[in-house]
């Protein structure tokens, strides 16, 4: 595996043409609190992206490694559970960040018949039992990410809670430098008084300190049903809309999102999710599918129109000898 391309990572074997400068668009997810959702709704991005939007190429990025749960989510068995799933920890042990980058062949290959397969790649945290921050560190990311906008279409980053007034060495590090050079936010909050009230003061304070403007910043409130009526939610909007671009709530019922998630089934065809996230990714990519998603003229998982913007379209570099 040495000598392992980029573009042996995929199983689409016809790379082409590569647009220079035409990297991949960046979208980090972040909870204005624990248990906000942020964790879902990257997942949910990441596969909605692949499946139904039709982005050729996606990757997810667990960047929350002292409170990682994508893994568990997925159903990922890693390497340091006695599993073959690679985590960026390999990438970083071997100084060679493709190793990090996981097939989704992979990871369905190691769960049971009854969860579902998932279609984009992965680059997982490691168990936090071996998160070690001088072998998995910002600059960990930061090269991983390097690595992977020039060949992928699509990069989502789980980022954990993010809370401007205290951010992590790591998201100070990573996540706001990747922010500036033009990465999108997405601020998850449930219901709350103080989670709505702490993704605002964190809209607020990355736009003031040039971190990231307020039209990059997309808010959605995750909702329990009957925690907030209309009227609630259209007062949060209102305030939200100073800051970001409010996606609305969505409702995170038992039985469509939370129960369905804990035994490994994405809601990437839960009609809110859908509706909310693929409005926030057709001005993100400018792939009309997502424009056909949000208006619900396409239904999750039909194929359609992709892209508006041909030179966006981009393909892998050739392998050296190929």
């Amino acid at each position: 595996m040495d000598e392992t391309k980029m573009d042996d990572l995929f199983l689409d074997k016809d790379p082409t043409t590569y647009v220079p400068g035409a990297l991949a668009p960046v979208v980090l997810v972040a909870g204005s609190k624990g248990g906000a959702g942020a964790t879902t709704v990257a997942i949910t991005i990441a596969e909605l992206a692949r499946t139904s939007g039709g982005v050729p190429r996606v990757t997810l990025v667990d960047a929350d490694p002292t409170n990682s749960h994508i893994a568990t989510y997925l159903r990922a068995k890693t390497s340091g559970q006695g599993g073959s799933v690679p985590t960026i920890l390999d990438g970083a042990l071997r100084k060679d960040y493709r190793r990090a980058v996981a097939q989704p062949g992979i990871v369905n290959a190691g769960h049971s018949a009854r969860v579902p397969d998932i279609s984009m790649h992965t680059v997982l945290a490691p168990p936090t039992v071996q998160y070690d921050p001088t072998a998995v560190s910002a600059s960990s990311y930061s090269r991983a990410l390097k690595l992977l906008q020039p060949h992928f279409d699509l990069v989502v980053v789980d980022i954990g809670t993010l809370n401007a007034h205290t951010p992590t060495a790591l998201q100070e590090a990573f996540a706001y430098p990747a922010l500036r050079t033009g990465g999108w936010l997405f601020l998850v909050s449930n219901s709350s008084r103080l989670s709505v009230q702490s993704a605002m003061d964190t809209a607020r304070l990355l736009d003031k300190n040039d971190v990231v403007n307020s039209q990059r910043i997309f808010s959605m409130i995750n909702a329990r049903r009957g925690a907030v009526d209309a009227a609630s939610v259209k007062t949060i909007t209102e305030r939200m809309t100073q800051f970001s671009t409010p996606l609305g709530a969505v409702d995170y019922d038992e039985e469509g999102i939370g129960n369905r998630m804990e035994s490994g089934h994405i809601p990437s065809s839960h009609h809110q999710m859908v509706a909310s996230l693929s409005e926030a990714l057709h001005t993100i990519t400018n792939y009309q599918s997502f424009a056909d998603l949000a208006s619900g003229k396409r239904k999750p998982g039909e194929r359609g129109a992709t892209v508006v913007d041909s030179s966006r379209r981009r393909r892998l570099i050739p392998s050296l000898g190929r």
